[in-house]
């Protein structure tokens, strides 16, 4: 059977489970392309910032300004506001963790949303062909074997659709959310540093 014949199968669920599956595979690409870049650029972060602190190189400030990953911008907002006092300091760096880490976050819900209500969409899709299919045996009376298998099966194509669309957007959502959590971990860990760096040259 081939694929088209399957999708015009699927009954008025079959448009929303497509968009479904366009849409967590989009969010999949973006995320893990997201998570390469930063994973790419983590290393770069920390030379240009150990370059800024013991040269005060402006090269290497201005590189980490440029830099589009969460450990990058926030660095360069603590390098930034290092003149401020103490508290003032830490309030406007944890602010920027903060929004960064909405950032990074900000998409999974969507993700989390797919995974739950694809195979629920799936489960209706085949209730629905169960009542139409048996609907129909009712209004024909005797009926063979074979055409009431024909009914159940194309009902049961959805269910089967909606677990091909909701068990890989579930398994990327808790990918990229843990991934997300030790990115925050890192740059609390980056963080800590820098004010360790900064303390050991004013010292």
């Amino acid at each position: 059977m081939e694929i088209i014949e399957i999708i015009t199968r699927l009954g008025i669920t079959g448009f929303p489970l497509i968009l479904f599956s366009v849409i967590a595979f989009s969010l999949f690409l973006e995320r893990s392309l997201f998570f390469f870049v930063h994973r790419a650029q983590s290393k770069k972060v920390e030379q240009l910032v150990s370059e800024h602190l013991s040269r005060s190189s402006i090269y290497a400030f201005d590189k980490l300004k440029q830099m589009n990953s969460p450990l990058a911008k926030v660095a360069h907002v603590q390098i930034k506001n290092i003149h401020l006092p103490k508290e003032l300091h830490c309030e406007i760096v944890e602010e920027e963790g903060r929004q960064q880490l909405a950032q990074l976050t900000a998409k999974l819900p969507t993700l989390s949303t797919i995974a739950q209500t694809a195979p629920l969409l799936g489960l209706l899709g085949t209730v629905l062909g169960l009542v139409s299919a048996f609907y129909q045996i009712e209004t024909m009376g005797t009926v063979q074997p074979q055409d009431l298998a024909g009914g159940i099966w194309e009902a049961l194509l959805t269910t089967v659709a909606g677990l091909t669309v909701g068990i890989p957007s579930l398994l990327s959502y808790q990918f990229f959310k843990n991934r997300s959590k030790k990115l925050a971990l890192e740059m609390s860990r980056t963080s800590v540093w820098i004010k360790k760096t900064m303390a050991d040259i004013k010292g």
